[in-house]
């Protein structure tokens, strides 16, 4: 079975595969971040609150998802590390797990996968994570594709 480790979230590590923002520590207001993306134009704007399970590694990926016509950003709202888990495509369309990548990310990051990026459920580390989502949806397949792996992976 093949293992990751995860790395850091930050902009640069991340910028393959989306966008990383984050709450500045003091008072103040930051730029406009570009990393909402939809490519359907009867596709509406979905905002979900959620609260997750508190997990700990290492964390067993056994199935991703991906949106090809738009973005998915999630907020944390409570400031607990989270764990997100990505994959570019293969040529023929499934996720390329021999390249996973695996970021810890920390509450006052937020951040947008790319459309077209696999990814894993978002794992909350440690406590409970409460997070905001926005993605674009139409009710068609594209809203959605998800795939089991052939081989599981194990983020440690």
């Amino acid at each position: 079975m093949t293992q990751v480790r995860p790395i850091a979230l930050s902009a640069e590590s991340f910028a393959p595969f989306g966008w990383v923002f984050e709450a500045p520590e003091t008072p103040s207001r930051l730029p406009p971040v570009n990393g909402l993306e939809n490519h359907r134009p009867a596709a509406e704007p979905l905002l979900t609150l959620s609260c997750l399970k508190a997990e700990a590694l290492p964390v067993r990926v056994e199935r991703m998802e991906h949106h090809p016509k738009s973005s998915q950003t999630f907020l944390s709202l409570d400031g607990d590390s989270f764990l997100v888990v990505v994959a570019p495509s293969r040529d023929d369309g499934s996720p390329d797990t021999q390249s996973l990548h695996a970021f810890v990310g920390h509450g006052r990051q937020g951040f947008s996968y790319r459309p077209g990026v696999w990814h894993n459920g978002l794992v909350a580390l440690g406590t409970l994570g409460r997070f905001a989502t926005l993605i674009w949806r139409d009710g068609g397949p594209e809203d959605v594709i998800e795939t089991d792996l052939v081989e599981p992976v194990t983020v440690a």
